[in-house]
């Protein structure tokens, strides 16, 4: 079955400060993590791909990719959705942070597949669900702005009047980010 065309988000536009470098640019396994990041959406059919926090020039290592300065800086996530989602050319977006130790093109995927008539595909694992690795129809644009305006910046609370749908089979390396120096693997090493 055919997925639903969708915009893959990178977001990548974090200060990185508990990891004290810019994570991007982290090199795991001879890539850069936001590479790894990229090719899991290339990988999981995106049509198109962008790379939300970051000047245009950034994406020319990333063949596939755009990339699009964050019209919210230092507002979370929900920021980088909305900037997502103002530049998208498909009715659905899929977040992913740019520092997945194990990027892969299941989550994407399987968010897309699941999201039906819903408003949002939210996966879940370990009884938590997250949010940057969610599908969200760009339908969904004014009441997420209503709500960034009236000072929400948490992606779970701005969704909550919309049709959220769980996607309850997530796996642990969907989520595998990386925030702090001792989280990365020992074959990763920032490229300088």
């Amino acid at each position: 079955m055919a997925l639903t065309p969708f915009t893959g988000a990178v977001l990548a536009g974090g200060r990185s400060r508990r990891m004290g470098t810019d994570k991007a640019l982290i090199v795991l396994d001879e890539k850069p993590l936001v590479r790894h990041a990229v090719d899991a959406m290339v990988s999981a059919g995106a049509s198109e791909i962008l790379v939300v926090g970051r000047a245009p020039d950034f994406a020319s290592d990333l063949g596939v990719a755009t990339a699009v300065p964050d019209n919210y800086p230092d507002e979370g996530p929900l920021g980088g959705l909305l900037t997502a989602m103002e530049h998208a050319s498909t009715g659905v977006v899929v977040l992913s942070p740019c520092d997945l130790i194990e990027a892969s093109a299941a989550a994407p995927a399987a968010v897309v597949q699941a999201l039906g008539d819903g408003d949002v595909a939210l996966p879940w694992f370990d009884g938590h669900g997250h949010f940057v690795q969610a599908a969200f129809r760009t339908t969904c644009y004014e009441q997420l702005r209503a709500q960034f305006e009236r000072g929400v910046r948490s992606i779970r609370l701005a969704i909550a009047e919309l049709t959220v749908v769980e996607v309850l089979d997530g796996e642990a390396g969907w989520f595998h980010d990386a925030d702090l120096p001792e989280e990365l693997p020992a074959r990763a090493h920032l490229d300088t």
